[in-house]
């Protein structure tokens, strides 16, 4: 589920699933390459403006999300919970951007 800063989209239109096995698989690749983080200091936005979340069924599983210059990642394993963040290029945002940008065939998520 990708969702996005709130009042940059129209209402009902702030999230949208990916659902292409492809376009999954390649955020997911670049989100375990993103994936070393380190504990947030004060100098870091308190949270990500734009995040893709990934489920397990019902279950969050890992949500990655970016502010200009920072990734986001909390995720859990084995009753382990890692949060952190990462400094990001702008290159690095960009192709982030890049894969979660809303495919034709997305269908949007009716709640705010």
């Amino acid at each position: 589920m990708i969702f996005l800063p709130p009042g940059s989209a129209p209402y009902g239109k702030g999230a949208y699933r990916l659902t292409d096995p492809e376009a999954i698989r390649s955020l997911s690749t670049f989100v375990n390459l993103h994936r070393n983080v380190a504990p947030p200091n004060a100098d870091t936005p308190p949270f990500p403006s734009l995040k893709a979340t990934f489920y397990e069924g019902h279950h969050t599983v890992a949500i990655f999300g970016s502010n200009p210059g920072f990734f986001y990642l909390q995720c859990s394993k084995d009753s382990k919970t890692t949060r952190g963040v990462r400094i990001a290029s702008a290159g690095e945002q960009a192709e982030f951007e890049m894969l979660i940008t809303r495919p034709e065939s997305a269908s949007p998520n009716p709640v705010q």
